[in-house]
């Protein structure tokens, strides 16, 4: 958690493409999965940018109002909602690729 004297550069913070989870996404998962031809797998996978976008939207609002406690609370109860959507796609995902025999 932040304290009163902590600073916080904003260039810092990396974007949704730049993340390990976005480089994936955007890189090699997205090839791997384009490879498969299976429209109920890509379909999924495609369904995890949106919650990751917002994440990193989300990530990036709190840092520009660090004053506005409330609201800073408010935004990270909504950013776990989101990381717990991202953390059971990606476990259908994975189930999906394992009853596919793909991984």
């Amino acid at each position: 958690m932040l304290k009163n004297n902590d600073c916080i550069d904003q260039h810092h913070f990396k974007t949704s493409t730049e993340c390990g989870l976005g480089c994936w996404l955007y890189g090699e998962g997205s090839i791997e999965i384009d490879k498969l031809n299976n429209p109920q797998i890509e379909s999924l996978f495609r369904s995890l940018f949106e919650p990751h976008t917002q994440f990193h939207n989300i990530s990036k609002e709190i840092i520009e109002q660090v004053s506005d406690k409330k609201q800073i609370q408010s935004m990270i109860i909504e950013m776990k909602e989101i990381s717990n959507t991202l953390t059971r796609k990606m476990l259908e995902l994975d189930n999906m690729l394992k009853q596919n025999s793909i991984v």
